[in-house]
């Protein structure tokens, strides 16, 4: 099912993985925004939420699972830019 993804083995023993692709693939989600209605199923059971990707992404992830009720200080982000 996650055969695109990297470590996708050791990522998913034990953690839920919402990929957010530009175009649709094989990952069982349809290439688009992400939404509130994504994170909600997973919110109530997490501990901890790891966002990666751009400033305009991880921004806005973080404020909507924040939203769905995931506490601020539960929140990890790691932000990258253009690169050369």
């Amino acid at each position: 099912m996650c055969v695109e993804l990297p470590y996708a083995q050791e990522i998913l023993e034990g953690c839920h993985v919402i990929a957010i692709l530009r175009e649709d693939s094989r990952v069982g989600r349809h290439a688009g925004r992400l939404t509130v209605a994504d994170l909600d199923p997973f919110v109530a059971d997490a501990w901890i939420a790891f966002v990666c990707g751009s400033a305009v992404f991880t921004e806005t992830a973080s404020q909507l699972l924040v939203e769905a009720g995931m506490p601020v200080e539960s929140i990890r982000v790691e932000r990258f830019g253009p690169s050369g």
